[in-house]
């Protein structure tokens, strides 16, 4: 399979809390089973908060419930709390694979 990358793909590099946007606003955040699984054995005040954000939506998929289109975790200094208190291991798939938008067609492969 070829891989495709925008030319400015290689200079990307994430600049945390200084980003003038986000990558934890206006999107649903769907947790994999396994960090499901890891979430709901988190210990603390973060493991209430986990266990308190992972809610069912309508397709069956286990998704952090958004709080003014937020993801709950995306705190004041606009930086990740799972991130910062678990390590970045411990982000669920979706949060692990953004921003890039993965697209297949016809043997190539778009990132």
């Amino acid at each position: 399979m070829r891989e495709i990358y925008p030319s400015h793909y290689a200079a990307f590099h994430c600049i945390a809390g200084a980003c003038p946007d986000s990558c934890c606003k206006e999107w649903e955040i769907v947790v994999d089973t396994a960090s499901a699984e890891r979430y709901r054995s988190v210990s603390g005040t973060l493991g209430e908060r986990l266990r308190q954000a992972m809610i069912t939506d309508a397709d069956g998929d286990i998704i952090f419930q958004e709080y003014n289109s937020r993801c709950p975790f995306w705190n004041a200094q606009q930086l990740c709390d799972i991130h910062g208190e678990l390590g970045e291991d411990a982000l669920c798939e979706t949060c692990r694979l953004f921003p890039p938008h993965h697209a297949g067609l016809r043997g190539f492969y778009r990132v």
